[in-house]
This record gives C-alpha cells, structure tokens and sequence, in this order.
C-alpha cells in the first residue's frame, strides 16, 4: 500500500513520470486527476467509483500490469474517499494531479530535463545525487503508444523516486 502524487508542467513529463513510477512495481493503479491535460491511454471511469463506490474487482485487482482511472468527476469532494479506499486495497497507486487538485498524498514534482544536460532534476531530487537519465526517444515513443514493460533499465531508476518520497 504505497501511494505518491505527481505533477509536472511539461507535457512530456507529465505522462512519462506517472507511468514511470507505476511501471517499477508488479501491480500499480494510476488515478488521473488532471483530466484538463488528456491522457493518451485508454482509461476506466473514476466518475463511475466516485458515484457508485468501488466495486470488490477494483478493490481486488485479478492480473499483473498497470490500470488507470480518470476522467472529470462532478463531485471533487467524494474523490477523497474512493482515493483512500484505493491506496488501502492497491499495492501501488499513482496520483497524477494538475496544478489545482489537492491530495492528501505525498507529492513528487517532475522537473523537466536540463535542455544542455543527459540528465534531469525530475523529482525534485538534487543533480547528481538521483537523478534521472533523460528518456531514450524510443522509449517516450512506446509508452505514448501504450507499450509498457517495467523490466525497461530506464524505469528502474524511479526506484529511488519512490525511496525519496514514499
């Protein structure tokens, strides 16, 4: 039951942290809070849980993988509630949030790349002391396809993400 919030302000970064820290783990739910911003994956509908509540398959994910919930919610405050109940019953939750959503959840900011650098201040972490490699180009190619396989080396590095914030 580890749960972290992200948020980026470059778009690129904005898609590649959340997926990044879901794909480190076996079994990990995203929650997009930030429906203003698109999300290029398929996604199941966090209106439907806010609304009806979890059922017992969300609370009880049946295969490996990542699955992701998002979309607008006409009623922010009930969102607190099924986020609770989500971080208590998933191994693993990532909260993708925009720059108004508050959430009681620990919270990474993604900084973008340094524009001369390989590296990246992205977590907030200091420069040289666990940052991240910029992402292979063919990499941001594939998730933005939907392609996502957490044993990828660059994926590995959010290990440290985790440790630092969680």
């Amino acid at each position: 039951m580890t749960s972290l919030a992200v948020s980026s302000f470059d778009p690129v970064l904005h898609v590649l942290a959340p997926v990044s820290l879901a794909a480190v783990h076996e079994l990990a739910l995203i929650i997009d809070l930030d429906s203003a911003s698109g999300w290029p994956f398929p996604v199941g509908s966090l209106e439907d849980l806010v609304r009806g509540g979890p059922t017992a398959d969300d609370l009880k994910p049946s295969r490996r993988g990542l699955a992701i919930l998002g979309g607008p919610v006409s009623d922010p405050q009930q969102v607190e509630a099924v986020l609770d109940t989500l971080i208590a019953a998933w191994p693993a939750v990532v909260v993708r949030r925009g720059t108004a959503e508050p959430v009681d959840v620990a919270i990474a900011p993604a900084l973008p790349w340094l524009p001369a650098g390989a590296v990246t201040v992205a977590t907030g972490l200091s420069a040289g002391q666990g940052s991240i490699p910029r992402p292979p180009r063919w990499l941001v190619r594939k998730v933005v396809g939907g392609s996502i396989d957490g044993r990828w080396r660059w994926f590995r590095h959010w290990h440290r993400v985790w440790a630092e914030f969680a």
